[in-house]
């Protein structure tokens, strides 16, 4: 019976390749793994299972251990891009929303005002009338505000909201890649399996 691995994988990197290795197979390289795409490693398509037993004098269980871990691997992957992903979009309403509240703001002419409601907490508001301002305080996180002229304040937002959808845009790269190295290690761990089926179909009609 083929069971799955709990070991931990690490990896090394040889030139442009890197080198994935299980605790379970003693550091020997896995043949599925190549280039690296900003930080993911390429998998191989195993084109022929049963070279690659040969040449890696490994059988199906062997082989099969080392695609889970690095499925395992992938998909750890593929949860931190996610959770990074999220935190990104959030990122980029908050800054969306104080943009456009500071571009108003710098809109207002001189004596103007803005009336609007003031949260003092969850549940409860006040009216507040808000004059133009030249300067503003932008929260940063970690309990931290810093006083900006209105212009930098507004320079600072539209490159952070350019940043931040660069980023998001960049990860979306990032797990369509991810999602394909996915389906090659699945597509090589049923290869493999169908193979050793065959292979034990074989010796019982033997």
């Amino acid at each position: 019976q083929i069971t799955k691995p709990n070991q931990v994988k690490c990896s090394r990197r040889q030139g442009n390749r890197v080198i994935m290795a299980s605790a379970l197979e003693g550091g020997a390289p896995a043949p599925e793994v190549g280039e690296m795409h900003n930080g993911i490693p390429a998998a191989f398509f195993v084109e022929d299972v049963a070279k690659l037993m040969s040449d890696r004098k490994k059988d199906a269980k062997g082989l099969l251990e080392e695609c889970d871990s690095m499925y395992q691997q992938y998909k750890n992957m593929e949860n931190r891009l996610g959770t990074r992903q999220r935190k990104l979009q959030g990122q980029v309403v908050e800054i969306k929303s104080s943009l456009g509240m500071l571009e108003h703001l710098d809109g207002l002419g001189d004596g103007d005002t803005l009336a609007t409601d003031f949260r003092l907490n969850d549940a409860l508001f006040i009216k507040a009338t808000i004059p133009r301002a030249d300067k503003v305080a932008l929260w940063l996180g970690a309990n931290v505000m810093l006083e900006y002229e209105t212009k930098e304040a507004l320079d600072l937002l539209r490159t952070n909201f350019e940043t931040a959808k660069s980023n998001i845009a960049v990860i979306r790269e990032d797990m369509d890649y991810l999602r394909d190295q996915i389906t090659t290690v699945e597509v090589n761990m049923a290869r493999i399996y169908n193979h050793d089926v065959n292979l034990r179909r074989q010796a019982k009609s033997t």
